[in-house]
C-alpha cells in the first residue's frame, strides 16, 4: 500500500513503500505536469498510470511521486522548491531516476545536479531556458515524445521539435542525450475520469520506452 507524506512546502509525496525499505534500492522520482493558472493540488493522471504499469511489470521497482502544492507553469521555480524538497527525503544510499511529464521534465532536468542521480527521463518534457543544463554533463538523459504531440486551444501540448532541440542542447551540456519518437501519440499518456484511470492509445510505447531507461 502506498505511503503519503506532507512536505513542509506544501507539496505532498506519494510512496510506493516506506523510507526505509527503499535504502540502497532504485528509486523512481515521478513528476507531473501543469496547467495555466494556479489549481488545486492533484496527482499527475500520466506519471500515476505509468508508475502502477511499471511497478506491475519491474520486480522490485521502487517509486516516489510528487504532487505539487501549485501546479501552474507560472510557479515553476515553486515546483522545482517541491521537487527538491522531495528529493532531500529520499534515502542518501538510493539511486533516483526523476521521470517528469512535460513541466515536470524540465523539473526534472533542474534538479540532475543531485550526486544520486545518474539518470534523467523526460517524458514530453517542457524545459524553459530559464533551466540551467550544466549539471547534466556526464548524465544520461533520456528524452520521449509523441509524434502526435501539439498544443491546441484549450489543450496543453509541446511539440517534438522541443525534444529535439533539448536532445542537442543537453549535449552540448556535455549529457549523453537520446531522444526517442512514439509515433502517433499525442501529448498526455493517461487521463482521469469518474471511473479511474484511462490509458490513452500508445500508452504501453511510452511505458516500454521508459522501462528501457530504467
Amino acid at each position: 500500500m502506498a505511503v503519503e507524506m506532507t512536505l513542509a512546502s506544501g507539496g505532498a509525496l506519494r510512496l510506493s513503500r516506506p523510507l526505509a525499505e527503499m535504502r540502497g534500492t532504485q528509486i523512481v522520482l515521478g513528476l507531473g505536469g501543469s496547467v495555466a493558472l494556479p489549481a488545486a493540488p492533484r496527482w499527475s493522471a500520466s506519471i500515476t498510470w505509468l508508475l502502477g504499469r511499471l511497478g506491475r511489470e519491474i520486480p522490485g521497482f521502487a517509486y516516489a511521486e510528487l504532487r505539487y502544492h501549485n501546479r501552474s507553469w507560472r510557479a515553476i521555480a515553486e515546483c522545482v522548491r517541491d521537487a527538491r524538497e522531495a528529493l532531500a527525503i529520499l534515502p542518501a544510499e538510493s539511486a533516483v531516476v526523476p521521470i517528469g511529464f512535460s513541466m515536470g521534465g524540465g523539473i526534472a532536468i533542474a534538479i540532475a545536479g543531485d550526486a544520486r542521480v545518474r539518470t534523467v527521463i523526460g517524458l514530453a518534457p517542457w524545459a524553459p531556458e530559464q533551466i540551467p543544463l550544466e549539471q547534466l554533463r556526464g548524465k544520461r538523459v533520456a528524452l520521449i515524445h509523441g509524434s502526435r504531440d501539439r498544443y491546441l486551444p484549450f489543450l496543453p501540448g509541446v511539440p517534438p521539435e522541443h525534444s529535439r532541440q533539448l536532445m542537442r542542447r543537453a549535449g552540448d551540456a556535455g549529457a549523453l542525450a537520446t531522444f526517442t519518437l512514439i509515433r502517433g501519440a499525442i501529448h498526455a499518456i493517461a487521463v482521469s475520469t469518474p471511473l479511474g484511470l484511462v490509458p490513452l492509445p500508445h500508452a504501453r510505447a511510452w511505458s516500454a520506452a521508459v522501462a528501457e531507461h530504467l
